[in-house]
């Protein structure tokens, strides 16, 4: 009986936004610790890089 009541929807995306939150509120010792932590395993080395990057202001 609900069944007929569900209305399917199509949407078009035009755009995604995202923020990366990368524990720029650390102190120096604690990002170098997580990033030689990230570092050793898969996928997470490219994770310690983008960190280096925003640590460093260039990304």
């Amino acid at each position: 009986a609900q069944l007929r009541a569900i209305v399917g929807i199509e949407l078009q995306i035009e755009r995604v936004e995202a923020k990366f939150k990368l524990s720029q509120n650390k102190s120096a010792a604690d990002l170098a610790g997580i990033q030689s932590g990230l570092t050793g395993a898969a996928p997470s080395p490219s994770l310690a890089d983008w960190m280096r990057e925003a640590a460093s202001g260039d990304g």
